[in-house]
């Protein structure tokens, strides 16, 4: 499963846009790591990326919806607790032992599919709330 950004994706704000463009781009390399036999090590550079993405990405995006004072701000809290957790989980796993291919596929399969859902389903709901909001 490859990963490229895609325009429908653009909520539009820019500064989040560049952000999700960045995790693309680090999930691409990571698909590429997986084509070219170097996922194990490339997985612990992800993991290791996400876990500063998630803090740095995360923080920014729910200040500029506590400022807009979104009413969904909790909700959205809520799902950024859970794939923080998740990111954290992942990361002690492969520390412990190394991942196996499959195991190593089924994660790059869970991190894809929670990105694009988180994209196009929560932050999608937020986007005309903050761009009302700036005018």
């Amino acid at each position: 499963m490859s990963i490229q950004w895609q325009e429908e994706l653009a909520t539009g704000i820019d500064a989040i846009d560049k952000q999700h463009k960045g995790i693309f781009a680090r999930f691409a390399a990571f698909s590429e790591a997986c084509s070219d036999g170097d996922a194990k090590e490339e997985m612990v550079n992800l993991l290791l990326f996400l876990e500063d993405y998630t803090l740095n990405h995360f923080r920014d995006e729910e200040k500029a919806l506590q400022e807009a004072k979104y009413p969904e701000l909790s909700a959205q809290q809520k799902a950024h607790a859970i794939f923080a957790g998740n990111i954290s989980e992942l990361r002690a796993k492969v520390g412990e032992q190394e991942p196996n291919m499959p195991e190593i596929l089924e994660m790059k399969r869970l991190l894809i599919r929670w990105l694009i859902q988180h994209i196009k389903h929560e932050d999608m709901a937020y986007t005309d709330f903050l761009k009302s909001r700036s005018k």
